[in-house]
């Protein structure tokens, strides 16, 4: 279309025009990417659904159905066209959500809350499972007496928690027969925060608490241990470290020996469950994707299970021995 201007009339006025199209308007490679060439068909929202469920992030899955199509050009839709079907999905489901949609396992959101043990196979095994409003003494009293109703009234005979006055005073209300210990990959944590410098130096003090924890079995060796740290490090008015020698029969190898944990130390528990929950979760998930993973880490750790039995029917154990000296009759 040509236009020219009418200088006596001052105006504009189209000249020629040439109707039909003299060039393409898109390259064939391009046309996925009209608007109105955009389509997801059946058969992939349910590939898309499933890689989904499978935990295959967004880019990674757009990748494999480009390729498994030959080419994304070939897809007959973009990146942005399954982000978009995706988050449609959600908000339809999550119409059926009665409380708050985000998870998150700190302070400010959501705490994930979790039962978990040993199996036969001395592998992780989560009995139960909640997202809690708050971390209340009435929230976790609740949570407390709901698990053990489904578990028919039995209740353990040592239960490992980190170090939350609101637990530990739930914990006396609903089962005081349980022996309470603190779980010291917990402690571990909280010591970061509180004497990190310490623990970060070269002067031996991660090495004489880790001591405390791990290594000295009597009463006598271990009040010694704890002084020669105080004196040591010069520690003697650090209040968290106070606050945890007040509580040094829920976590010192010197009060907990006797208790029956069935040869568990809460540093295996904790170490393994958080890696898994790595592997799994995101803390931005909401709360339907969340229960989607959520299930895929219970399914696979039933079939590793299920993987466990074979093996224990069909293949001989391994042996493994230990110094005598390190063997203690139970």
């Amino acid at each position: 279309m040509k236009i020219r201007v009418d200088k006596k009339k001052g105006k504009y006025y189209v000249h020629s025009l040439e109707l039909s199209h003299n060039h393409a308007l898109h390259v064939p490679q391009c046309a996925h990417m009209m608007p109105s060439q955009q389509k997801i068909s059946k058969a992939q929202e349910l590939e898309i659904d499933l890689a989904e469920a499978s935990g295959i992030k967004l880019k990674d899955s757009y990748e494999f159905m480009g390729r498994q199509a030959s080419g994304k050009d070939v897809l007959g839709y973009t990146k942005q066209d399954q982000k978009n079907y995706l988050h449609n999905k959600r908000q339809r489901e999550l119409k059926y959500v009665s409380f708050d949609a985000t998870y998150r396992t700190n302070k400010e959101y959501r705490p994930l809350a979790m039962f978990v043990g040993f199996n036969h196979h001395r592998e992780v095994v989560i009995f139960g499972a909640a997202l809690l409003y708050d971390e209340t003494i009435e929230s976790f009293q609740w949570l407390f007496e709901t698990f053990f109703e489904v578990m028919l009234g039995k209740k353990p005979n040592t239960i490992f928690t980190d170090q939350d006055p609101a637990m530990a005073k739930a914990i006396s209300l609903v089962m005081p027969d349980t022996y309470h210990q603190l779980c010291t990959w917990h402690l571990m944590q909280n010591a970061l925060k509180h004497v990190g410098h310490l623990l970060r130096g070269e002067n031996g003090f991660r090495s004489d608490l880790n001591a405390c924890f791990k290594v000295w079995e009597e009463e006598e060796e271990f009040l010694s241990a704890w002084n020669d740290i105080l004196h040591k490090h010069n520690v003697y008015d650090n209040s968290w470290l106070q606050r945890l020698f007040e509580v040094k029969d829920k976590w010192a190898k010197a009060y907990v020996k006797m208790s029956f944990s069935a040869g568990i130390t809460s540093t295996q528990l904790s170490e393994s469950l958080n890696a898994d929950l790595n592997d799994y979760l995101q803390s931005d998930y909401d709360i339907v994707k969340f229960f989607t993973h959520f299930e895929r880490l219970l399914n696979d750790k039933h079939y590793k299970e299920l993987l466990a039995e074979y093996n224990l029917r069909q293949k001989l154990p391994k042996i493994k021995m230990k110094s005598p000296m390190l063997i203690q009759a139970a």
